[in-house]
């Protein structure tokens, strides 16, 4: 039942939205939010048809559409083009360049061909063609931390509760990331995100966002966003996400506020959060011994994570195991380095090959021997391990495009959101598309309309 009113609700937001030309507020949210296992499979050997992918195609028309930049191609054009977005055009080509050598070999290979041109090239050239102007662009940034909030609300209900609705979305036949891990007593949340260190780390990714609305508007309603982010990033129990979240607001109080004002309201904004969080989490635990051992733990499991010994599984009540799995999460990741050498040793230029840990031929380093496992928890062994230095060269030149976008950019927050970004892959992998929309909500891509300046 859950199944058939999400997906005609769904249906219905789309015709409503392409009608009234407000696509775009419904196209991101979904494209960062739906899951990857919502949908149909053509064949075993070729990309799921998810619904996400669904709404690409349809965005497109509609960005083709609504468009407000034409196609007239002459050398001045070709020759800004490229000027302004070379290291953009450097991270596809050197991304395809190295799945080329390996399109004859894995069906891997072509399948990431195939998602880079359609799910990323064709996205730029969309937003480039649609160019969202500063106040879309904010209607936009509004749309995306309104519908995580949601989700991230949903995802606290799922670990208090343990009901998981978007288990309902699962529509393919295939094998896809959709784990369930008990942690000191309650499910680790997870939503539409299949893990819950994506879901983690999707906190994570929206927290500038909420940062910024904040920043701009002074509205004490992104308070609750941020209070609801923040527990949603503990009942996912991603403990390098909880230290993530206080290094951000380090790094935001640091370099971005510098107003002595400003930093005091910064100061008396946190102190109410913090008040709020503990009068939350204190009548939580007063009312079940079970959440006053899961928000204690919890602390516990970070400070062991930055060196202390707590023995989180002492005093668990009853019907409780007790921490649960992977009691050593950073030694895990840190594991995961000696991968790097491994594949330096086996194929340094062009990596073992997409879906390489898939199909176990990635080692990690413990033990004194090497161990074969099948999962990336680190971007960068993500990339390197699958395309060796020339795709973590296409990555680079990628940061590089954001980061050079954003520190010419007036926005403050802007400039934080590649470190965000790049600190988000020490927990998982790469999510590429959440720093493709920063660059979508907050660079200079759009129509100026204070100047009525027009693209030709």
């Amino acid at each position: 039942m859950f199944l058939f009113i999400f997906s005609a609700l769904l249906l219905f937001a789309n015709i409503i939205c392409f009608v009234k030309k407000t696509y775009l507020y419904l196209f991101i949210p979904c494209l960062l939010f739906l899951p990857e296992y919502y949908g149909f499979e053509i064949s075993a050997s070729l990309p799921l048809i998810t619904v996400a992918r669904l709404m690409i195609i349809t965005f497109y028309f509609y960005a083709f559409l609504n468009r407000r930049r034409n196609f007239t191609i002459s050398k001045t054009i070709i020759q800004d083009i490229f000027r302004t977005y070379g290291l953009l055009f450097g991270y596809f080509a050197f991304r395809i360049i190295a799945n080329l050598f390996y399109v004859t070999k894995t069906s891997y290979a072509l399948n990431r061909i195939l998602e880079l041109i359609f799910e990323q090239v064709l996205l730029f050239v969309a937003f480039y063609y649609l160019a969202p102007n500063k106040d879309e662009q904010t209607k936009l940034i509004k749309s995306i931390v309104w519908s995580g909030t949601a989700l991230f609300l949903i995802g606290i209900i799922e670990s208090l509760t343990s009901f998981r609705c978007f288990d309902a979305l699962y529509t393919v036949n295939r094998y896809m990331l959709n784990d369930h891990y008990i942690r000191l007593g309650l499910l680790r949340s997870t939503a539409t995100f299949g893990l819950p260190n994506f879901f983690g780390n999707a906190c994570i990714l929206v927290f500038p966002l909420i940062l910024y609305l904040f920043e701009t508007t002074k509205q004490k309603r992104y308070l609750f966003c941020f209070i609801i982010n923040i527990f949603a990033i503990n009942h996912s129990g991603c403990r390098s996400d909880m230290i993530f979240i206080l290094f951000i607001l380090i790094l935001h109080f640091v370099f971005v506020i510098k107003n002595k004002e400003k930093r005091l309201a910064f100061v008396k904004n946190a102190t109410f959060i913090v008040c709020i969080i503990a009068v939350i989490v204190g009548t939580l635990s007063l009312s079940s011994e079970k959440y006053a051992y899961f928000y204690s733990g919890s602390v516990k499991s970070v400070l062991n994570s930055v060196g202390f010994s707590f023995d989180l599984d002492a005093n668990s009540p009853d019907g409780v195991s007790g921490f649960g799995n992977n009691t050593d999460g950073t030694m895990n990741r840190l594991r995961q380095v000696t991968g790097l050498y491994y594949v330096f040793q086996k194929s340094p230029v062009i990596g073992m090959g997409a879906g390489a840990q898939i199909r176990g031929q990635i080692k990690y380093y413990w033990d004194n021997g090497w161990h074969t496992v099948k999962s990336y928890d680190l971007g960068i062994m993500e990339i390197f391990g699958d395309e060796g230095i020339i795709g973590l060269l296409g990555v680079i030149s990628l940061i590089f495009f954001i980061a050079k976008d954003s520190i010419k950019s007036n926005n403050s927050v802007y400039k934080i959101c590649p470190i965000i970004y790049l600190i988000s892959t020490l927990s998982t992998i790469n999510m590429f598309t959440y720093l493709f929309v920063y660059y979508f909500v907050f660079s200079e891509i759009g129509i100026d309309r204070s100047t009525d300046k027009q693209f030709s």
